[in-house]
């Protein structure tokens, strides 16, 4: 008879976990992220977090509030050199192209929650930047597209 592994008495990764933090403090998301049962990685890796604007967004608040705690900098490391070559930021890289699907403007509170991750990442983990580098060109690029078009707009 096969005994289960520890992995499989895990429970699954869902989007309610991911919620339920959103309103903890950056030290109890840091604590919380770093156990064994929350496993970062699969939800990082997880398809869903790409393909699914809602766990992207949930992820990036949590990873947002992090890096406004400042006791933490050794863990909140230990989070971060996660993140790169994952399903997360090959979504986030997709997400920032794309407009809001009701105000059909760029999603500003979405790139501005990823440019204070990406620069405490950089604080951090300095040799970093080539993971993020397609990303920030992306947000670059989006951003300097969208006022573009605000510029020929306003002269209309």
């Amino acid at each position: 008879m096969l005994r289960p592994t520890k992995r499989q008495c895990l429970p699954t990764i869902s989007y309610q976990t991911l919620t339920e933090l959103t309103e903890k403090s950056s030290e109890y998301i840091i604590t919380k992220m770093l156990e064994v049962n929350f496993r970062l990685e699969e939800f990082l890796q997880d398809n869903r977090i790409q393909e699914r604007y809602d766990w992207m967004y949930s992820m990036t608040i949590l990873l947002e509030k992090i890096t406004y705690c400042n006791e933490s900098r050794g863990r909140i490391v230990e989070i971060f050199e996660q993140i790169f070559d994952t399903c997360y930021l090959k979504g986030v890289y997709d997400e920032i192209g794309k407009l809001d699907l009701e105000t059909k403007q760029i999603r500003f509170k979405f790139i501005q929650s990823f440019l204070q991750i990406f620069k405490t990442i950089l604080e951090m983990i300095p040799h970093s930047f080539d993971g993020l580098r397609s990303i920030f060109e992306r947000i670059v690029y989006t951003i300097s597209e969208h006022s573009s078009e605000s510029a020929v707009c306003m002269k209309k």
